[in-house]
Protein backbone atom coordinates (compact mmCIF):
# COMPACT_ATOMS: atom_id res chain seq x y z
CA UNK A 1 0.00 0.00 0.00
CA UNK A 2 0.98 3.31 -0.41
CA UNK A 3 2.01 4.93 2.97
CA UNK A 4 1.79 8.79 3.36
CA UNK A 5 3.48 10.22 6.62
CA UNK A 6 -0.08 12.55 6.30
CA UNK A 7 -2.75 10.20 5.84
CA UNK A 8 -4.99 7.18 6.97
CA UNK A 9 -2.41 4.88 5.62
CA UNK A 10 0.59 6.04 7.99
CA UNK A 11 -1.88 5.53 10.97
CA UNK A 12 -2.93 2.15 9.76
CA UNK A 13 0.43 1.07 8.95
CA UNK A 14 1.58 2.91 12.71
CA UNK A 15 -1.50 0.52 14.15
CA UNK A 16 -0.47 -2.79 12.67
CA UNK A 17 3.06 -2.44 13.83
CA UNK A 18 2.06 -1.28 17.48
CA UNK A 19 0.61 -4.70 18.47
CA UNK A 20 4.17 -6.04 16.97
CA UNK A 21 6.23 -4.15 19.61
CA UNK A 22 7.43 -6.21 22.98
CA UNK A 23 5.91 -3.43 24.92
CA UNK A 24 2.50 -3.85 23.61
CA UNK A 25 2.70 -7.56 24.06
CA UNK A 26 3.71 -7.94 27.36
CA UNK A 27 1.16 -4.88 28.59
CA UNK A 28 -1.93 -6.86 26.96
CA UNK A 29 -1.00 -10.17 27.93
CA UNK A 30 0.12 -8.71 31.63
CA UNK A 31 -3.54 -7.55 31.87
CA UNK A 32 -5.24 -10.56 30.55
CA UNK A 33 -3.49 -12.67 33.37
CA UNK A 34 -1.08 -14.92 31.10
CA UNK A 35 1.37 -17.13 32.84
CA UNK A 36 3.68 -15.78 30.15
CA UNK A 37 4.08 -12.58 27.90
CA UNK A 38 3.66 -12.13 24.28
CA UNK A 39 0.89 -13.88 21.58
CA UNK A 40 1.90 -17.26 22.15
CA UNK A 41 0.83 -17.28 25.74
CA UNK A 42 -2.66 -15.89 24.14
CA UNK A 43 -4.21 -19.38 24.61
CA UNK A 44 -3.89 -19.69 28.89
CA UNK A 45 -5.22 -16.32 29.46
CA UNK A 46 -7.66 -15.80 31.96
CA UNK A 47 -11.03 -14.72 30.04
CA UNK A 48 -12.82 -17.03 28.23
CA UNK A 49 -13.34 -15.03 24.90
CA UNK A 50 -11.91 -12.27 23.22
CA UNK A 51 -13.46 -9.72 20.77
CA UNK A 52 -12.26 -8.04 18.55
CA UNK A 53 -13.33 -4.91 16.57
CA UNK A 54 -12.48 -4.05 12.60
CA UNK A 55 -13.88 -1.57 10.78
CA UNK A 56 -14.32 -4.02 7.46
CA UNK A 57 -16.73 -5.86 9.62
CA UNK A 58 -18.70 -2.54 10.65
CA UNK A 59 -18.88 -1.18 6.76
CA UNK A 60 -20.85 -4.43 5.89
CA UNK A 61 -24.48 -3.96 5.32
CA UNK A 62 -26.97 -5.83 7.54
CA UNK A 63 -23.91 -6.24 10.69
CA UNK A 64 -25.41 -5.51 14.23
CA UNK A 65 -21.99 -5.19 15.97
CA UNK A 66 -18.47 -4.69 14.41
CA UNK A 67 -17.00 -6.86 16.71
CA UNK A 68 -16.17 -10.60 16.52
CA UNK A 69 -16.03 -13.68 19.32
CA UNK A 70 -12.45 -15.63 19.04
CA UNK A 71 -10.81 -18.05 21.05
CA UNK A 72 -8.28 -16.20 22.65
CA UNK A 73 -5.56 -18.78 20.76
CA UNK A 74 -6.87 -17.03 17.40
CA UNK A 75 -5.86 -13.46 18.46
CA UNK A 76 -2.44 -13.48 16.16
CA UNK A 77 -4.00 -15.31 13.62
CA UNK A 78 -6.98 -12.39 13.55
CA UNK A 79 -4.29 -9.79 14.09
CA UNK A 80 -2.70 -11.22 11.12
CA UNK A 81 -5.92 -11.68 8.88
CA UNK A 82 -6.98 -7.96 9.51
CA UNK A 83 -3.51 -6.46 9.00
CA UNK A 84 -3.46 -5.51 12.58
CA UNK A 85 -6.20 -3.23 12.43
CA UNK A 86 -8.36 -4.25 15.46
CA UNK A 87 -9.65 -2.88 18.63
CA UNK A 88 -9.50 -5.75 21.87
CA UNK A 89 -11.94 -6.76 24.19
CA UNK A 90 -12.09 -9.45 26.78
CA UNK A 91 -14.79 -11.31 28.22
CA UNK A 92 -15.20 -10.24 32.13
CA UNK A 93 -15.98 -14.31 32.17
CA UNK A 94 -13.10 -15.40 33.64
CA UNK A 95 -11.75 -19.58 32.99
CA UNK A 96 -12.08 -21.85 35.81
CA UNK A 97 -9.86 -22.46 38.63
CA UNK A 98 -7.44 -25.29 38.46
CA UNK A 99 -7.50 -25.60 42.74
CA UNK A 100 -11.19 -24.92 42.90
CA UNK A 101 -13.11 -25.96 39.57
CA UNK A 102 -16.44 -24.39 40.52
CA UNK A 103 -14.72 -20.87 41.12
CA UNK A 104 -13.80 -18.36 38.27
CA UNK A 105 -9.69 -17.93 38.17
CA UNK A 106 -10.36 -14.48 39.11
CA UNK A 107 -13.36 -12.02 39.36
CA UNK A 108 -13.12 -8.39 38.07
CA UNK A 109 -14.41 -5.26 39.55
CA UNK A 110 -14.82 -2.23 37.00
CA UNK A 111 -15.74 0.84 37.86
CA UNK A 112 -16.46 2.76 34.29
CA UNK A 113 -16.94 6.63 34.39
CA UNK A 114 -17.02 8.37 31.37
CA UNK A 115 -18.12 11.53 29.65
CA UNK A 116 -21.12 11.50 27.19
CA UNK A 117 -22.76 14.42 24.59
CA UNK A 118 -25.51 12.78 22.79
CA UNK A 119 -25.66 16.47 20.96
CA UNK A 120 -21.86 16.23 19.82
CA UNK A 121 -20.81 12.62 20.15
CA UNK A 122 -17.71 13.00 18.54
CA UNK A 123 -16.57 16.00 20.55
CA UNK A 124 -15.27 13.84 23.24
CA UNK A 125 -12.67 12.21 21.03
CA UNK A 126 -11.76 14.91 19.16
CA UNK A 127 -11.07 17.59 21.74
CA UNK A 128 -9.73 15.04 24.72
CA UNK A 129 -7.77 17.66 26.85
CA UNK A 130 -11.07 19.34 27.51
CA UNK A 131 -12.61 16.19 28.00
CA UNK A 132 -10.67 15.08 30.59
CA UNK A 133 -9.79 18.15 32.36
CA UNK A 134 -13.77 17.89 32.52
CA UNK A 135 -13.07 14.45 34.23
CA UNK A 136 -10.05 15.27 36.59
CA UNK A 137 -12.27 16.29 39.69
CA UNK A 138 -14.28 12.81 39.03
CA UNK A 139 -10.91 10.99 38.57
CA UNK A 140 -9.24 12.31 42.05
CA UNK A 141 -11.95 11.27 43.90
CA UNK A 142 -12.50 7.93 42.57
CA UNK A 143 -8.90 7.52 43.37
CA UNK A 144 -9.10 9.08 46.72
CA UNK A 145 -12.13 6.70 47.55
CA UNK A 146 -10.70 3.06 46.45
CA UNK A 147 -7.27 4.16 48.28
CA UNK A 148 -9.61 4.95 51.15
CA UNK A 149 -10.86 1.46 51.75
CA UNK A 150 -7.40 0.11 50.81
CA UNK A 151 -8.55 -1.14 47.14
CA UNK A 152 -5.54 -1.73 44.92
CA UNK A 153 -6.68 -1.16 41.40
CA UNK A 154 -6.14 0.57 38.17
CA UNK A 155 -6.97 3.47 36.17
CA UNK A 156 -6.88 2.65 32.70
CA UNK A 157 -7.66 5.49 30.02
CA UNK A 158 -10.90 4.28 27.87
CA UNK A 159 -11.83 6.70 24.66
CA UNK A 160 -13.35 9.47 27.12
CA UNK A 161 -13.40 8.48 30.51
CA UNK A 162 -11.73 5.88 32.80
CA UNK A 163 -12.17 2.25 34.09
CA UNK A 164 -11.00 1.72 37.63
CA UNK A 165 -9.88 -1.81 37.67
CA UNK A 166 -9.16 -4.63 40.65
CA UNK A 167 -9.70 -8.55 41.00
CA UNK A 168 -9.97 -11.18 43.60
CA UNK A 169 -8.48 -14.03 43.26
CA UNK A 170 -10.05 -17.24 43.55
CA UNK A 171 -8.28 -18.53 46.36
CA UNK A 172 -9.01 -15.13 48.53
CA UNK A 173 -10.67 -15.22 51.35
CA UNK A 174 -13.14 -12.20 50.03
CA UNK A 175 -14.64 -14.76 47.14
CA UNK A 176 -16.16 -16.88 49.73
CA UNK A 177 -17.26 -13.23 51.36
CA UNK A 178 -18.41 -12.11 47.99
CA UNK A 179 -20.92 -14.95 47.63
CA UNK A 180 -22.96 -14.30 50.57
CA UNK A 181 -24.76 -11.41 49.20
CA UNK A 182 -26.60 -12.18 46.37
CA UNK A 183 -29.07 -14.20 44.82
CA UNK A 184 -29.36 -15.06 41.16
CA UNK A 185 -32.19 -15.06 39.09
CA UNK A 186 -33.41 -18.27 38.70
CA UNK A 187 -34.20 -17.51 35.08
CA UNK A 188 -30.38 -16.49 34.27
CA UNK A 189 -29.12 -19.60 36.01
CA UNK A 190 -31.41 -21.62 33.65
CA UNK A 191 -30.15 -19.94 30.47
CA UNK A 192 -26.52 -20.16 31.86
CA UNK A 193 -27.11 -23.85 32.20
CA UNK A 194 -28.04 -24.91 28.70
CA UNK A 195 -27.04 -23.74 25.00
CA UNK A 196 -29.35 -22.64 22.44
CA UNK A 197 -28.67 -22.96 18.41
CA UNK A 198 -28.64 -19.34 18.63
CA UNK A 199 -26.04 -18.36 21.12
CA UNK A 200 -23.01 -17.58 20.74
CA UNK A 201 -21.38 -19.10 23.66
CA UNK A 202 -19.56 -22.78 23.42
CA UNK A 203 -20.35 -23.98 27.02
CA UNK A 204 -21.87 -23.58 30.17
CA UNK A 205 -21.85 -20.58 32.76
CA UNK A 206 -20.35 -21.96 35.94
CA UNK A 207 -23.38 -20.73 39.20
CA UNK A 208 -20.63 -19.30 41.00
CA UNK A 209 -19.14 -17.25 38.35
CA UNK A 210 -21.95 -15.39 37.73
CA UNK A 211 -22.69 -15.07 41.72
CA UNK A 212 -19.59 -13.08 42.09
CA UNK A 213 -19.92 -10.81 39.04
CA UNK A 214 -23.43 -9.53 40.69
CA UNK A 215 -21.87 -9.33 43.97
CA UNK A 216 -19.51 -7.03 43.04
CA UNK A 217 -21.78 -5.09 40.94
CA UNK A 218 -23.18 -4.16 43.90
CA UNK A 219 -20.31 -3.57 45.75
CA UNK A 220 -19.57 -1.64 42.76
CA UNK A 221 -22.93 0.58 42.82
CA UNK A 222 -22.63 1.23 46.58
CA UNK A 223 -18.77 2.44 46.07
CA UNK A 224 -20.30 5.03 43.17
CA UNK A 225 -22.61 5.86 45.80
CA UNK A 226 -20.50 7.29 48.24
CA UNK A 227 -18.60 9.11 45.36
CA UNK A 228 -21.74 10.73 42.75
CA UNK A 229 -22.56 13.77 45.23
CA UNK A 230 -19.35 14.85 45.82
CA UNK A 231 -18.51 14.68 42.23
CA UNK A 232 -21.62 16.77 41.24
CA UNK A 233 -20.84 19.25 43.68
CA UNK A 234 -17.03 19.80 41.71
CA UNK A 235 -18.31 19.22 38.16
CA UNK A 236 -19.21 21.65 36.00
CA UNK A 237 -21.55 19.15 34.34
CA UNK A 238 -24.57 17.02 35.25
CA UNK A 239 -23.20 13.77 37.05
CA UNK A 240 -25.99 10.65 36.50
CA UNK A 241 -26.06 6.61 36.89
CA UNK A 242 -26.11 6.31 33.20
CA UNK A 243 -25.89 8.45 30.16
CA UNK A 244 -29.46 10.74 31.30
CA UNK A 245 -29.83 13.86 29.41
CA UNK A 246 -28.39 15.55 26.57
CA UNK A 247 -24.50 15.38 28.02
CA UNK A 248 -22.46 14.53 31.42
CA UNK A 249 -20.23 12.73 33.42
CA UNK A 250 -21.63 8.77 33.33
CA UNK A 251 -20.99 6.51 36.94
CA UNK A 252 -22.10 4.10 34.43
CA UNK A 253 -22.55 0.33 36.59
CA UNK A 254 -24.65 -1.21 34.01
CA UNK A 255 -23.08 -4.30 34.68
CA UNK A 256 -25.40 -4.89 37.22
CA UNK A 257 -28.22 -5.52 34.52
CA UNK A 258 -26.47 -7.96 32.56
CA UNK A 259 -25.53 -12.01 32.65
CA UNK A 260 -21.66 -12.30 32.82
CA UNK A 261 -21.22 -13.67 29.30
CA UNK A 262 -22.95 -10.44 27.95
CA UNK A 263 -20.33 -8.20 29.35
CA UNK A 264 -16.89 -7.19 27.92
CA UNK A 265 -14.30 -4.38 28.86
CA UNK A 266 -11.58 -3.12 26.58
CA UNK A 267 -8.37 -4.70 26.86
CA UNK A 268 -5.22 -2.66 28.45
CA UNK A 269 -3.07 -0.77 25.56
CA UNK A 270 -5.28 -1.77 22.59
CA UNK A 271 -6.55 1.33 20.28
CA UNK A 272 -10.33 2.88 20.38
CA UNK A 273 -11.40 3.70 17.10
CA UNK A 274 -14.66 1.68 16.16
CA UNK A 275 -16.91 4.15 18.33
CA UNK A 276 -15.41 7.33 16.93
CA UNK A 277 -15.69 5.92 13.24
CA UNK A 278 -19.29 4.84 13.96
CA UNK A 279 -19.68 8.66 14.83
CA UNK A 280 -17.47 10.14 12.72
CA UNK A 281 -16.56 8.10 9.43
CA UNK A 282 -12.95 8.59 8.68
CA UNK A 283 -11.91 10.01 12.66
CA UNK A 284 -7.89 9.75 12.27
CA UNK A 285 -7.71 10.61 16.06
CA UNK A 286 -5.39 8.55 17.91
CA UNK A 287 -6.70 6.64 21.26
CA UNK A 288 -5.13 4.26 23.11
CA UNK A 289 -5.69 2.49 26.46
CA UNK A 290 -2.91 3.37 28.74
CA UNK A 291 -3.09 2.79 32.36
CA UNK A 292 -2.58 6.59 34.07
CA UNK A 293 -2.43 5.34 38.17
CA UNK A 294 -1.34 1.53 39.28
CA UNK A 295 1.01 -0.65 40.53
CA UNK A 296 3.18 1.97 41.87
CA UNK A 297 2.92 4.55 39.61
CA UNK A 298 0.82 6.88 38.38
CA UNK A 299 0.83 9.83 35.60
CA UNK A 300 0.11 13.86 35.18
CA UNK A 301 -2.65 14.46 33.55
CA UNK A 302 -0.64 16.01 30.58
CA UNK A 303 1.87 12.91 30.50
CA UNK A 304 -1.35 10.45 30.29
CA UNK A 305 -2.49 12.73 27.20
CA UNK A 306 0.81 12.60 25.49
CA UNK A 307 1.76 9.10 25.90
CA UNK A 308 -1.98 7.94 25.05
CA UNK A 309 -1.83 9.41 21.45
CA UNK A 310 1.17 7.95 20.42
CA UNK A 311 2.04 4.45 19.67
CA UNK A 312 5.77 4.39 20.60
CA UNK A 313 5.35 5.72 23.90
CA UNK A 314 1.86 3.66 24.94
CA UNK A 315 4.05 0.65 24.66
CA UNK A 316 7.64 2.01 26.13
CA UNK A 317 5.01 2.95 29.00
CA UNK A 318 3.41 -0.94 29.07
CA UNK A 319 7.18 -2.25 28.75
CA UNK A 320 7.99 0.04 32.09
CA UNK A 321 5.01 -0.50 34.08
CA UNK A 322 3.52 -3.53 35.89
CA UNK A 323 0.75 -4.45 33.80
CA UNK A 324 -1.15 -6.80 35.83
CA UNK A 325 -4.90 -6.22 37.58
CA UNK A 326 -3.97 -5.37 40.97
CA UNK A 327 -5.58 -8.15 43.48
CA UNK A 328 -7.87 -5.70 45.74
CA UNK A 329 -8.94 -8.63 47.70
CA UNK A 330 -8.45 -6.54 51.37
CA UNK A 331 -10.45 -3.40 49.90
CA UNK A 332 -13.13 -5.48 48.75
CA UNK A 333 -13.72 -6.88 52.54
CA UNK A 334 -13.50 -3.30 54.02
CA UNK A 335 -15.83 -2.18 51.09
CA UNK A 336 -18.32 -5.25 51.89
CA UNK A 337 -17.82 -4.34 55.59
CA UNK A 338 -19.58 -0.98 54.96
CA UNK A 339 -21.80 -2.94 52.31
CA UNK A 340 -23.65 -4.57 54.57
CA UNK A 341 -24.92 -2.18 57.15
CA UNK A 342 -25.89 0.69 54.38
CA UNK A 343 -29.49 1.36 53.12
CA UNK A 344 -28.50 0.15 49.65
CA UNK A 345 -28.14 -3.44 51.39
CA UNK A 346 -31.75 -2.90 52.55
CA UNK A 347 -32.85 -2.08 49.06
CA UNK A 348 -31.16 -5.26 47.35
CA UNK A 349 -32.16 -7.51 50.23
CA UNK A 350 -35.75 -6.39 49.52
CA UNK A 351 -35.16 -7.44 45.70
CA UNK A 352 -33.68 -10.65 46.67
CA UNK A 353 -36.85 -11.56 49.10
CA UNK A 354 -38.83 -11.83 45.99
CA UNK A 355 -38.84 -12.71 42.40
CA UNK A 356 -42.52 -10.67 42.25
CA UNK A 357 -45.61 -12.70 40.98
CA UNK A 358 -45.72 -16.05 39.32
CA UNK A 359 -45.46 -15.72 35.52
CA UNK A 360 -48.41 -17.43 35.41
CA UNK A 361 -50.19 -14.76 37.09
CA UNK A 362 -48.81 -11.37 35.36
CA UNK A 363 -51.85 -11.25 33.34
CA UNK A 364 -54.32 -11.19 36.42
CA UNK A 365 -51.57 -8.62 38.36
CA UNK A 366 -48.77 -6.52 36.42
CA UNK A 367 -50.72 -6.56 33.25
CA UNK A 368 -53.96 -4.72 34.56
CA UNK A 369 -51.96 -1.91 32.93
CA UNK A 370 -55.09 0.50 32.83
CA UNK A 371 -55.06 -0.09 37.26
CA UNK A 372 -51.66 0.92 37.33
CA UNK A 373 -52.01 4.11 35.24
CA UNK A 374 -54.46 5.29 37.29
CA UNK A 375 -52.81 4.40 40.89
CA UNK A 376 -49.88 7.42 39.52
CA UNK A 377 -50.21 10.95 39.76
CA UNK A 378 -48.59 11.05 35.94
CA UNK A 379 -51.14 9.04 34.49
CA UNK A 380 -50.68 10.54 30.71
CA UNK A 381 -47.04 10.07 30.86
CA UNK A 382 -46.93 6.46 32.54
CA UNK A 383 -49.39 5.35 30.20
CA UNK A 384 -46.97 7.07 26.85
CA UNK A 385 -44.34 4.79 28.59
CA UNK A 386 -46.33 1.72 29.04
CA UNK A 387 -47.85 1.82 25.25
CA UNK A 388 -44.88 2.40 23.84
CA UNK A 389 -42.70 -0.23 26.05
CA UNK A 390 -40.58 -0.80 23.17
CA UNK A 391 -38.20 1.09 23.18
CA UNK A 392 -39.51 3.66 25.33
CA UNK A 393 -38.62 1.68 28.50
CA UNK A 394 -35.17 0.70 27.89
CA UNK A 395 -33.80 4.03 27.83
CA UNK A 396 -32.62 5.37 30.85
CA UNK A 397 -34.48 8.61 31.53
CA UNK A 398 -37.61 6.97 30.67
CA UNK A 399 -36.88 4.22 33.52
CA UNK A 400 -35.89 6.68 36.16
CA UNK A 401 -38.92 8.50 35.60
CA UNK A 402 -41.12 5.15 35.28
CA UNK A 403 -39.28 3.28 38.30
CA UNK A 404 -39.73 5.86 40.78
CA UNK A 405 -43.24 6.78 39.61
CA UNK A 406 -45.07 3.31 40.38
CA UNK A 407 -42.88 2.95 43.39
CA UNK A 408 -44.17 6.07 45.26
CA UNK A 409 -47.58 5.74 43.68
CA UNK A 410 -47.49 2.24 44.94
CA UNK A 411 -46.68 3.71 48.71
CA UNK A 412 -42.73 2.81 48.24
CA UNK A 413 -40.23 5.31 50.11
CA UNK A 414 -36.50 5.27 51.26
CA UNK A 415 -38.07 3.31 54.37
CA UNK A 416 -40.81 0.73 53.14
CA UNK A 417 -38.79 -1.08 50.11
CA UNK A 418 -40.93 -3.85 50.07
CA UNK A 419 -42.52 -2.65 46.79
CA UNK A 420 -39.27 -2.44 45.14
CA UNK A 421 -39.34 -6.42 44.33
CA UNK A 422 -43.24 -5.84 42.65
CA UNK A 423 -41.63 -2.93 40.46
CA UNK A 424 -39.03 -5.08 38.95
CA UNK A 425 -41.95 -7.86 38.13
CA UNK A 426 -43.62 -5.49 36.40
CA UNK A 427 -41.14 -4.22 34.33
CA UNK A 428 -40.56 -8.25 33.63
CA UNK A 429 -43.57 -8.91 32.99
CA UNK A 430 -43.79 -5.74 30.11
CA UNK A 431 -40.51 -7.15 28.80
CA UNK A 432 -41.71 -10.31 28.26
CA UNK A 433 -45.59 -9.37 27.24
CA UNK A 434 -45.84 -10.48 23.60
CA UNK A 435 -47.78 -7.20 22.92
CA UNK A 436 -45.37 -4.91 22.42
CA UNK A 437 -42.88 -7.01 19.81
CA UNK A 438 -40.15 -7.56 21.56
CA UNK A 439 -38.66 -10.38 19.31
CA UNK A 440 -36.05 -12.29 20.28
CA UNK A 441 -34.65 -9.81 22.54
CA UNK A 442 -35.47 -11.27 26.01
CA UNK A 443 -35.84 -14.93 24.34
CA UNK A 444 -31.49 -14.93 23.85
CA UNK A 445 -28.76 -14.11 26.22
CA UNK A 446 -30.55 -10.57 27.43
CA UNK A 447 -32.73 -11.72 30.52
CA UNK A 448 -35.94 -9.78 31.26
CA UNK A 449 -35.68 -10.40 35.17
CA UNK A 450 -32.38 -9.21 35.60
CA UNK A 451 -32.31 -6.11 33.59
CA UNK A 452 -35.37 -5.19 35.61
CA UNK A 453 -34.21 -6.04 38.56
CA UNK A 454 -30.88 -4.23 37.88
CA UNK A 455 -32.54 -0.98 36.93
CA UNK A 456 -34.75 -0.76 39.72
CA UNK A 457 -31.53 -1.42 42.48
CA UNK A 458 -29.97 1.82 39.83
CA UNK A 459 -32.81 3.74 40.15
CA UNK A 460 -33.87 3.61 43.34
CA UNK A 461 -30.24 3.18 44.79
CA UNK A 462 -30.11 6.52 44.47
CA UNK A 463 -32.28 6.96 47.55
CA UNK A 464 -29.05 5.79 49.49
CA UNK A 465 -26.02 7.79 47.95
CA UNK A 466 -23.78 9.62 49.99
CA UNK A 467 -23.66 6.81 52.76
CA UNK A 468 -20.47 6.45 54.57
Amino acid sequence: MTVSRHGQDYENQLREDYWLYEGTQKGVTEFLGAVGLGWSHMADINPVFLSVANRQKMRLPDKQSPATVIEPEAFPDTLQHFGGQVELHSSLWQKESADRPTYPRRTLLVWDVDLYDKANPTRKFENPEETFVQLEPVYQLMRRKLSDYGLEHMAVTTGAGYHFISQIPDTSPAMDELLKIVVVEPTVTAKQASLSSSSKRDRLVPPLTEAAHLAVARLQQFLFGQVIGHARQRSSRSVEISDKGVRGISFDNTAIVYSIHNRTIGVLGSPYFIKPEIYHPGFAGTILRIPRAGNGFELSLDETMRIRRSYQLASNHLKREECLIPDGSRGVGNLQNDYMTSGLRGLHEALDSTFGDAPERFNDTYRQYDRIIDTSSQTDRIRDLITNANDALLKPDNLDFFIWEVFKSWGGSRDKLAYAPHVAGLLRAIYEDPRFLWGEHWSKETDALRYARGWVSLVLGQAFENEA
